[in-house]
């Protein structure tokens, strides 16, 4: 359901995304995937975030670090 919900929003505000695509430095991505990381472990240490969700969680988050990775490589494959 979450899956479909993000697919919805990315499916509507892509349009306007390609319009003015801003490059932003790949370190940035790799600290914010960074953080993302670090709070989920924090949840689970915490206990606020069962291992079962966190596993779920750690997948969306390499999907999302993938599709990034590939955006990037295209982008600088078309001169980005």
């Amino acid at each position: 359901m979450t899956r479909e919900t993000m697919n919805r929003f990315f499916s509507a505000i892509k349009r306007d995304y390609r319009q003015q695509t801003t490059q932003v430095d790949n370190s940035l991505y790799i600290q914010a995937f960074q953080f993302e990381y670090d709070f989920v472990q924090q949840g689970v240490t915490d206990g606020f975030i069962p291992t079962s969700m966190a596993s779920v969680l750690y997948t969306e988050i390499n999907q999302a670090q993938t599709l990034q990775l590939q955006e990037n490589n295209q982008f600088d494959a078309i001169g980005g």
